[in-house]
């Protein structure tokens, strides 16, 4: 076998590097070329089917939130108003717990004492306005009537008025002519 040249092999390299870096630059070149024509034919069809899927789906998610909201309403009260029972128990249930006894009648009347707060019912809304207007109108016609009975107890009178059918006497001086008879004014 004969001798290897060295700078052969090093110009046949660089050439075939050189060649795969032009090879690769157009690769590149045509690579974004085609992402970015892609990309512009792949947008609108998403935008067009996020706009339908949209369309489609939003009435149907504000009917649903409709229907849910009373719901959701209803539950947030429920757990309000069972968080408040909760601790009312707790603390009644602790109380009871801290009185003499044996552990067993301790526990029974924790538990008991728990139950009754549990079991309270609860105040309604409507009866306490109702009882609020009820007052008011109760008040309203007692001061009314309270009035009316002020106004008939006060005099229809003046006491200290000056009779009107009185005489006055006035500094004003009056001459007093005689009345001509009806015989002299028929002359």
């Amino acid at each position: 076998m004969g001798k290897l040249d060295t700078n052969k092999l090093h110009r046949e390299a660089d050439a075939a590097a050189e060649a795969a870096m032009r090879h690769g630059e157009e690769f590149v070149t045509k690579a974004q070329n085609l992402a970015q024509e892609g990309a512009e034919w792949v947008a609108p069809r998403a935008q067009y089917l996020w706009d339908e899927t949209v369309k489609a789906t939003a009435p149907v998610l504000e009917e649903a939130a409709d229907r849910v909201r009373p719901y959701l309403d209803d539950a947030q009260a429920v757990a309000s108003d069972y968080a408040k029972r909760g601790e009312k128990a707790a603390r009644a249930a602790s109380a009871a717990a801290k009185k003499d006894g044996t552990i067993a009648e301790r526990v029974q009347r924790a538990g008991e004492a728990s139950r009754k707060e549990l079991t309270k019912p609860k105040k309604s809304v409507a009866g306490t306005v109702a009882k609020t207007f009820g007052w008011a109108l109760l008040g309203t016609a007692a001061a009314g009537v309270g009035y009316l009975l002020w106004r008939r107890s006060q005099p229809i009178e003046d006491p200290w008025a000056e009779e009107y059918w009185a005489d006055l006497d006035t500094d004003v001086d009056i001459v007093e002519t005689p009345a001509e008879s009806a015989e002299e004014t028929e002359e």
